[in-house]
């Protein structure tokens, strides 16, 4: 069911009613008997479909008598229910699914004894596919209990399993299939089946059956009134049900259908109910928030009807309303995008955005904040900047100035020979600045020039000791050693000559040197450098190849110099 009766057949139906109606049903039944049934539902958008409804069922005729002899009384038994229900539709799934509930209190009254409770029923729907349709309902799932004297009386718990095939096209003829199957507690199961066909949506024949029997009927359309008419062949009887249901407004769908109808003939009038229908289509394109398509449609209803103020006032509002919308988004986006650029610390493109704000609503104040904040502290870096750059030039200015003093106490060191000295202060000059032509040339001819004078000193050793000048040729070997301690040519030449000069010791002086030698250790260890110093250079006179008094000689040199 797509109308209001949902509420009583399946409340989640009530999800499918279009639009606002009111309906009313009677069904004479056999026996005296007739049941009535009111409804009204109202759609609410993003709400779903609210719905009540009265449901009243008498049966009369029936006779009473205090004892045999009296004449008889008539009585009537009455059934009524008073419901609201609600359905829904639920998006965001592979396929629609629509859920509803129905709260009822139910009287029912036998002669002068009555009895009321509350129940409601939970319905499920399903379209797995578009002509597919599945529901599901559970009837007094929370069970009425009616209590007229002592025992109470529980309504039946049912389980209705339904699904409906739709072919052919809905604008022409259409025949849909439905087969039902309910399961009622402590009754056993019924099964029921029908066939529906419409043609263009104006007019329906029906045909089914419960198991009771057959039923037929045919329903009419004219607009938003509908006129449906059933009759069961039943075995106590035939039952009659008619039911006239009344809608309001026009569905998007029907306005889309009248719209595509178009003019069927070129009148003003014609032409205005066109027009009508495409501003009624608008305003649900404005209920839906679907701008766009609501301007497209008042501007063709302006089309067709260009006399009617109201349409344009009403363009002319959408207009406007759309223009403030897509302006408030832009600021919206844009002021978003300009504080996570600022927070991340990048201010120019934070500045741009913001720069973007104003363009688009020169009144925002937050924009002109922002702005005047941005430029404050770019002002500020760009002054911290300078003050660094300045500070940074004048720390080069320094540290060059640093580096030629050093690059020209090497050269001094370099004219008087003084080849690691110089070396040294070549290496304290391109710490202080690297890169500095002046010190890699200087480099380059410390290499070459001390590199010159080892080859002449080992040579000028090499005759000396050739002349029986040992001293002489020792001093020279040192020399270089002392400029290049890794030279080989001049190790060597040093071992051969302590080899030549070794004369025999006594045993007098072997004890002189061992006892002067670790006076000198003592010294050394007790930092006295130069006491320490003099004690070597006894033993040198004794014993001037001594290879420990060397060793220890170049610890007291190179501790000289630290100090």
């Amino acid at each position: 069911m797509d109308d209001g009766s949902a509420v009583l057949w399946n409340p989640s139906g009530l999800a499918r009613a279009p639009k606002p109606e009111l309906s009313a049903t009677h069904v004479v039944l056999y026996e005296d008997t007739a049941l009535d049934l009111g409804v009204g539902a109202m759609p609410i958008r993003d709400w779903g479909t609210f719905a009540l409804g009265y449901l009243r069922q008498s049966t009369g005729g029936f006779e009473r008598r205090a004892t045999p002899l009296d004449a008889p009384t008539g009585f009537s038994i009455t059934q009524t229910a008073v419901m609201a229900g609600w359905g829904r539709a639920f998006g965001g799934l592979p396929f629609p699914v629509r859920a509803g509930a129905a709260f009822k209190t139910v009287r029912e009254t036998i002669d002068t004894a009555g009895a009321s409770s509350w129940g409601a029923d939970l319905g499920l729907g399903a379209e797995p596919t578009k002509r597919l349709s599945l529901g599901l309902l559970v009837q007094n799932m929370m069970r009425p209990r009616l209590t007229f004297r002592s025992a109470p009386v529980d309504y039946p718990r049912m389980v209705d399993a339904s699904a409906a095939y739709t072919l052919g096209n809905p604008h022409r003829y259409n025949m849909a299939l439905a087969l039902r199957v309910a399961e009622v507690w402590e009754e056993g199961r019924r099964v029921a089946g029908g066939i529906e066909l419409w043609q263009d949506r104006a007019a329906a024949l029906r045909l089914g059956s419960n198991g009771d029997g057959w039923s037929t009927g045919f329903g009419v359309r004219l607009g938003n009134l509908h006129i449906d008419y059933a009759a069961l062949l039943a075995e106590l009887g035939t039952q009659h049900q008619v039911t006239l249901r009344v809608q309001f407004g026009q569905t998007k769908e029907e306005l889309e259908e009248l719209i595509r109808a178009g003019v069927q003939k070129v009148t003003k009038e014609e032409a205005q109910r066109l027009a009508k229908a495409y501003v009624k289509t608008a305003e649900q394109d404005l209920e839906e928030n679907n701008y766009p398509k609501a301007v497209s449609n008042l501007e063709a209803a302006a089309l067709w009807d260009p006399a009617d103020p109201e349409i344009a006032r009403r363009l002319g509002e959408v207009l406007a309303k759309v223009e403030a919308d897509v302006k408030r988004q832009i600021v919206e986006r844009t002021s978003l995008l300009a504080e996570q650029q600022f927070e991340r610390g990048n201010w120019i493109a934070s500045q741009t955005q913001w720069k973007s704000v104003l363009d688009v609503a020169p009144e925002n104040a937050r924009a002109r904040e922002m702005l005047a904040k941005i430029e404050a502290m770019l002002a500020e870096r760009a002054n911290r900047e300078q003050a660094e750059r300045e500070s940074q030039k004048a720390r080069v200015e320094r540290a060059r100035k640093e580096a030629l003093e050093l690059i020209r106490q090497s050269e001094e060191s370099l004219k008087r020979g003084h080849f690691r000295d110089a070396a040294e202060l070549a290496l304290q000059a391109f710490k202080a600045m690297p890169g500095l032509p002046e010190v890699e040339r200087l480099r380059v001819r410390i290499d070459a020039e001390r590199t010159k004078s080892i080859e002449g000193r080992i040579t000028e050793a090499e005759g000396l000791a050739a002349a029986q000048q040992f001293d002489k040729a020792r001093v020279v070997l040192q020399s270089v050693l002392d400029d290049d301690p890794q030279n080989a040519r001049a190790k060597d030449g040093l071992a051969r000559l302590r080899e030549s000069m070794r004369a025999p010791l006594t045993a007098e002086q072997r004890k002189q040197i061992e006892k002067t030698y670790y006076l000198a250790v003592d010294a050394y260890l007790k930092s006295r450098y130069d006491e320490a110093g003099r004690q070597l250079e006894e033993i040198f006179k004794v014993d001037p190849n001594d290879e420990n008094a060397r060793k220890l000689k170049d610890k007291v040199d190179a501790a000289l110099k630290l100090r």
